[in-house]
């Protein structure tokens, strides 16, 4: 939001230092928090340029201080009674952001459960 109120209009791709490439649509669509940099009165002009990595931080959702967060996509979670029990497309039904300590328990309930993990990447 910040980033349309800074450019010379209202537009993401105007009066910014992106050139052509939309920076608030891009970080919306990745769900990408954005950080506040206030604009600095010094002689450098565009200071309050965002830095190359943004407001990440390593701890995300239930990150621990030695660990990392793993997101793990799931589909294909049976549906008792029905004809086409598991999904044919590889398409997530569920996902979720889990510390690498629980990683290993979550896979096996998921297991349990019936469900086909479809990817494990790292956040």
């Amino acid at each position: 939001l910040f980033q349309l109120l800074r450019g010379a209009s209202s537009s993401d791709f105007k009066g910014s230092l992106a050139g052509k490439s939309p920076c608030l649509n891009k970080n919306v669509i990745q769900e990408i928090p954005t950080a506040v940099i206030p604009p600095s009165g010094g002689v450098s002009g565009w200071s309050f340029q965002d830095t190359p990595l943004g407001a990440r931080t390593r701890h995300g959702a239930g990150a621990t201080a030695e660990g990392k967060v793993y997101r793990i996509e799931v589909t294909g979670y049976k549906s008792p009674g029905a004809v086409n029990r598991v999904s044919k497309f590889r398409r997530s039904n569920q996902v979720y952001l889990v510390p690498y300590d629980q990683l290993s328990k979550e896979y096996q309930r998921i297991h349990k459960q019936g469900g086909v993990i479809a990817s494990i990447t790292v956040v």
